[in-house]
């Protein structure tokens, strides 16, 4: 009997065994596709992707008033829906009346079409100065390419107007803008 007993006894454990090590395995490889998912999600929020530009838009002016002017006559010459029956009389001849204005509609005029500015995604990493020679040099990104700046230069018909350690001044086609340094 104690012979049965320790066999049982051992077999039930060797079971066991198995079920924990099968259970240790799944929980092994859950974690693991778990920790993948959240470092695969981090790298893509951190990596530094290009961003292409934003295609020129084409906008139109309208004017908000209109000229035209419309006019109206009711022609009531359906029945009372409550009593069922018409309370007047309708005449066709009545209802071409001579007396209507004519309305004379003036010609459109075209929109004026107004370009917007495409500016470039541009991206203001800081400032070096030199000890020495006192010149600053920036670090522009425009359109994920980096570019080493000085005032008054010319980089993809950006002019860059003026350097400071949190910010540079860029100008485009007679537009200026500031861009302040990315943290």
């Amino acid at each position: 009997m104690m012979l049965q007993e320790t066999l049982g006894h051992s077999v039930c454990g060797e079971n066991s065994d198995m079920k924990n090590k099968s259970v240790k395995n799944i929980l092994i490889g859950l974690t693991i596709v778990i920790w993948g998912t959240i470092a695969y999600k981090l790298s893509d929020y951190f990596s530094d992707d290009e961003v292409e530009p934003v295609a020129e838009i084409e906008t139109q002016m309208v004017s908000e008033k209109s000229n035209v002017s419309d006019t109206f006559k009711i022609m009531a010459n359906y029945r009372d829906p409550f009593l069922g029956k018409s309370n007047f009389n309708y005449n066709p001849e009545q209802s071409n009346n001579s007396s209507a204005k004519t309305i004379i509609k003036k010609p459109e005029q075209p929109p004026v079409i107004i370009k917007a500015l495409s500016w470039p995604n541009m991206n203001y990493q800081g400032l070096i100065m030199n000890q020495k020679s006192k010149i600053k040099t920036g670090i522009l990104k425009i359109n994920g390419r980096d570019n080493l700046i000085k005032q008054g230069d010319i980089i993809s018909d950006i002019e860059i107007v003026a350097l400071s350690s949190d910010s540079v001044l860029v100008k485009l086609n007679n537009e200026v803008k500031s861009i302040v340094k990315s943290k």
